[in-house]
């Protein structure tokens, strides 16, 4: 899917921004809308790991998700920032080196943001995923600043427990994907900014 950006100015970052520690942290607001906000991300984890829930999602939510994140600079998503930490990822195209924009949810790791290629627990690869495999630059859109970034797939072991520990917490329903994916190891990808040349 390719979306152009629309009638909306992007800040070039030059290095990772600033963003809590926990990808998933919330600001502050009244307890009664913190626990609303709570009950919510309860409510769309748990049913976001039944197999007919994450089907649909993947054909039908996820494009809907990735045009509204675009036009909105990542601003607004179908689950809302609160209830699940997303960016716009724009990948180059394995095949048809064309641009390809997705949503992806995210966590942090000291300076880099990571990636899961889950595909929502189902047996093939996401083309994103495929896509930064073999192109590793990217560029991402996170809370309207745009940077590139460098992706690094992550085989080892330590790491990428590491790796599930925080993405684990960001969504629990990670646990459901893995179980239910048996013939393929998910994708892990670790991005870095790519610092901008200066003359």
């Amino acid at each position: 899917m390719i979306i152009p950006p629309r009638g909306r100015h992007l800040q070039r970052a030059t290095t990772m921004p600033e963003l809590p520690h926990d990808a998933t942290a919330l600001e502050r607001p009244s307890a009664a809308i913190l626990g609303a906000m709570g009950l919510r991300r309860a409510i769309v984890h748990r049913i976001g790991a039944v197999p007919l829930v994450a089907t649909a999602f993947a054909k039908v939510g996820a494009p809907l998700d990735t045009w509204l994140a675009a036009r909105t600079g990542g601003r607004v998503t179908l689950l809302g920032k609160q209830t699940m930490p997303q960016l716009v990822l724009t990948t180059t195209g394995r095949k048809s080196g064309q641009p390809r924009t997705v949503t992806v949810a995210y966590g942090r790791l000291g300076d880099e943001l990571l990636l899961v290629g889950s595909n929502f627990g189902q047996e093939q690869h996401p083309a994103w995923a495929l896509n930064l495999e073999a192109t590793p630059s990217a560029d991402v859109d996170l809370d309207g600043a745009r940077f590139t970034a460098h992706a690094r797939l992550l085989q080892d072991p330590a790491e990428r427990d590491a790796a599930w520990a925080v993405m684990d917490a960001v969504y629990p329903g990670y646990r459901a994907y893995r179980a239910r994916v048996q013939n393929r190891e998910i994708k892990m990808f670790a991005l870095s900014v790519v610092p901008v040349a200066t003359p």
